[in-house]
């Protein structure tokens, strides 16, 4: 009965512990769990009347066993709200690149995965950067601004960049220099360069992307081996 209690509390608590969006129903097993616990705490306490030490150890576990169950009843209710809503995301997410994956390709302009790799391959590093720094410079009258970036490697694809490693580039605006600074901190790039990124890089249309959903997916079609 001690071994029922044990396995009873280590499953239901493990369960609270999952990050995987199924609150409630982790919650409805840490009752079931719980309850388990109790019956095998108690048992196991009346069984072992004649010895203290297993006695106490029983009710520990009835107890551990309840606080678990009651825990868990407590969380039903908001687990079941924030369960629906992360299945429904989940669901609409999944479905709308499986009704209509290639509109992933044509939110970057491309036409399919095919069209992907052959513009990848055309660039020597290709990595994901976070911001930590942007501003912009004004290179006087009748002349382009340009936008400038410092940033850190979070993910690298292809290239000998090392995770962690600083990189700045820039690009040419056909507009007036903004006044605001540090708009993009916390966003993440999508970089594709020919040279070492260590020094200011002038960026093109269609060498950079911000991360988004349509990027991830062409990523990992592209790079399939390689997570984020």
């Amino acid at each position: 009965m001690r071994v029922i209690a044990l396995l009873s509390l280590f499953l239901g608590f493990m369960g609270m512990m999952l990050l995987d969006g199924q609150t409630f129903t982790h919650a409805v097993m840490g009752i079931i769990f719980g309850i388990a616990a109790i019956w095998g705490g108690l048992a196991s306490a009346r069984k072992d009347h004649a010895i203290a030490e297993r006695r106490r150890l029983g009710r520990i576990m009835a107890a551990l066993g309840l606080v678990l169950a009651l825990f868990c009843a407590i969380q039903l209710p908001s687990g079941y709200r924030f369960q629906e809503r992360f299945n429904a995301r989940s669901r609409e997410f999944h479905g709308r690149n499986h009704v209509n994956p290639s509109a992933d390709f044509h939110a970057l302009g491309l036409e399919d995965v095919d069209e992907a790799k052959k513009l990848f391959d055309i660039y020597k590093q290709v990595y994901i950067a976070q911001i930590f720094e942007d501003y912009w410079e004004d290179e006087g009258l009748h002349k382009s601004s340009l936008h400038c970036f410092k940033a850190s490697v979070t993910t690298i694809y292809k290239g000998g960049l090392n995770t962690g490693e600083k990189v700045s580039f820039y690009y040419c605006a056909d507009a007036p220099a903004l006044t605001v600074s540090n708009a993009f901190v916390g966003s993440n790039m999508l970089l594709l360069a020919n040279g070492h990124a260590a020094n200011d890089i002038p960026f093109g249309v269609g060498d950079f992307f911000l991360v988004d959903t349509n990027v991830q997916q062409v990523l990992q079609c592209v790079f399939p081996e390689r997570r984020q």
